[in-house]
């Protein structure tokens, strides 16, 4: 357990100082994503029932923060980080976030789709 939280840790500050080297350094942080998003994780872990208020007041608060194409991509980069580290959020529950929450995102919610590929 205790390695598991170090991976989580160092994948997240790994992340974050390369998205702080991206061009015109302005995307935003996996800090910025993760701490709305945490209210998530339940519903994503259990993929039961409907999301919680305050994980979809998260969801909507991120996208009022997601401006531009850096930013799309850094927001797919961080929850694709977040979705490969827990083995138990399947890909189907986590695509379904945004919709059961009543918001639109401009990428699917996938381990595997190309987060570069974002206009």
């Amino acid at each position: 357990m205790k390695r598991m939280k170090a991976v989580t840790t160092f994948m997240v500050l790994l992340a974050a100082v390369l998205l702080q080297h991206l061009p015109d350094g302005e995307a935003v942080t996996c800090g910025q994503i993760n701490i709305p998003m945490a209210p998530c994780l339940p519903f994503l872990k259990s993929g039961t029932g409907t999301p919680p208020p305050k994980c979809c007041n998260g969801i909507k608060s991120l996208k009022s923060i997601v401006r531009t194409k850096l930013d799309r991509q850094a927001v797919c980069i961080c929850v694709q980080i977040t979705t490969k580290q827990s083995k138990t959020i399947r890909d189907s529950v986590a695509a379904s976030l945004p919709k059961k929450c009543g918001v639109q995102i401009d990428f699917p919610v996938s381990r595997s789709y190309d987060c570069t590929s974002i206009g």
